[in-house]
């Protein structure tokens, strides 16, 4: 067993998850190449699972080839394809993609078969996150390439976070040193989330799906102390 040449196994890896919120690829296209004028770097090699839900109902499949492409000469790197509908099945296994989903769903392509009548056990639906408990603590500079999440709790980082590197959490995030990568807090949905770091050169920030990139926080508390919240789907930047 020891000389085995590959192992599988269970892992937890967090990827970030774009989600789409209208069947219209090349205002997508257009959108992705400002941000990328803008900063060059932010989108590059970013592995994603892109989120078609939304508009699965009106996306034909040959607009789900497109706007892969789109993604694709982005930067982005998309990893698997969270969908429902049937009419997808055969686009999304001619891209080479997985189809996975998200936040306890089960994908709704395959029908089980009958089962006597006996109804289904319920599917328990996850328990929004709420940040709370000791939080995940870093000590060690986070490399370019590095991603980190805390998972239902905070992240404390008392160290550098280098360009390219990523954090993620549930909660709030702290940095204590620069913060040059992307920091996304409240990734599941909690608004009430913030980002603390004591020099901010981010590539980006992020709230439960919220965002901004460097070229935004230029104007703000750039290399400054600073704190990031909501604030009615808004971003708010200010001093720390």
């Amino acid at each position: 067993m020891a000389n085995l040449p590959l192992r599988l196994r269970a892992s937890r890896t967090t990827l970030t998850t774009l989600e789409i919120l209208v069947a219209d690829p090349p205002a997508i296209a257009n959108l992705l190449e400002e941000q990328a004028r803008r900063a060059p770097d932010l989108f590059r090699y970013m592995p994603v699972v892109i989120d078609v839900t939304a508009v699965e109902d009106r996306l034909a499949p040959e607009e789900l080839t497109q706007l892969i492409q789109v993604i694709e000469e982005a930067g982005l790197r998309p990893a698997a394809i969270h969908a429902t509908a049937d009419s997808l099945l055969t686009a999304i296994h001619a891209l080479h993609l997985g189809q996975i989903s998200l936040s306890g769903e089960r994908p709704a392509a395959t029908e089980s078969p009958a089962t006597d009548g006996a109804p289904e056990p319920p599917q328990a639906t996850p328990a929004p996150p709420t940040g709370t408990g000791i939080g995940k603590v870093v000590t060690q500079p986070v490399r370019s390439g590095q991603q980190i999440y805390a998972q239902g709790t905070d992240l404390i980082v008392l160290a550098p976070v280098s360009a390219g590197a990523e954090i993620l959490a549930d909660g709030h995030i702290h940095v204590y040193g620069p913060l040059r990568g992307r920091a996304l807090a409240g990734v599941h949905g909690d608004t009430r989330a913030r980002i603390f770091c004591t020099h901010l050169e981010a590539e980006l920030v992020s709230i439960a799906g919220q965002y901004k990139i460097s070229e935004d926080l230029q104007a703000t508390q750039w290399k400054q102390p600073a704190q990031i919240r909501l604030d009615e789907e808004k971003l708010v930047v200010a001093a720390l």
